[in-house]
């Protein structure tokens, strides 16, 4: 499985942890409120959540493709850039046992993003 998609979401959100781990407690401070609850509770797997549990959890075993490789130390430094925000907020998430990861594109620049002064926004 191959899970991509535009999550809004920073590397050390609850989001992330969730996809990454299998597993997020249920009072999460991301995850907390009314209208979280009923979306949680159908994501989350039946087979793998006991009743009454105080996690939401599903069976996919995901993996975050841009940490399946080495990058020469260049990690992926941010997916969006604005003006007002840089962050990595785009993931790709895959099943290691079905797929295998050969490579990671580097990083686009930093600092030519900072002195290409045309630049509004990326991407």
């Amino acid at each position: 499985m191959l899970l991509c998609g535009d999550f809004n979401s920073l590397p050390d959100s609850g989001v992330i942890d969730f996809l990454r781990q299998g597993a997020i407690a249920t009072d999460h401070p991301d995850f907390v409120g009314p209208l979280r609850e009923p979306c949680l509770s159908t994501l989350s797997s039946l087979s793998d959540s006991k009743a009454g549990s105080s996690e939401y959890s599903h069976g996919l075993k995901l993996e975050a493709a841009h940490f399946c490789t080495p990058n020469d130390g260049d990690d992926m430094r941010f997916t969006n850039y604005t003006p007002d925000f840089s962050g990595v907020i785009d993931h790709l998430f895959a099943t290691p046992e079905t797929l295998v990861c050969t490579g990671v594109l580097n990083s686009v620049d930093n600092q030519w993003m900072k002195e290409s002064g045309a630049i509004v926004g990326f991407p």
